[in-house]
């Protein structure tokens, strides 16, 4: 027997899909690159809440030199995701 078909003799036993058996996380699964900068980003979107998430990463850009652009100039869609995703989070509460 493959390890495929066993895989799917144990979804089949368990009556459930793979996704119906994930949790959600409650812990963080990498560090937050934005941590450290965090309470000024808000204070900026606290003065202009139309602010998107790639203005505001390079805002954090220009300010903060390499410590962002080194890791993340690579990346940027990476980067401006992360604050988009945390924006969301912040504009919905």
């Amino acid at each position: 027997m493959y390890a495929a078909e066993k895989t799917v003799q144990k979804y089949e036993q368990l009556g459930q899909e793979p996704s119906e058996l994930k949790q959600a996380r409650t812990h963080r699964t990498r560090l937050d690159p934005f941590e450290a900068d965090w309470a000024e980003l808000e204070k900026k979107l606290e003065e202009a809440p139309e602010l998107e998430a790639k203005a505001l990463f390079e805002w954090l850009c220009e300010r903060e030199g390499a410590k962002y652009q080194e890791g993340a100039a690579a990346y940027p869609s990476a980067a401006t995701s992360a604050i988009g995703g945390a924006l969301h989070i912040v504009r919905s509460c």
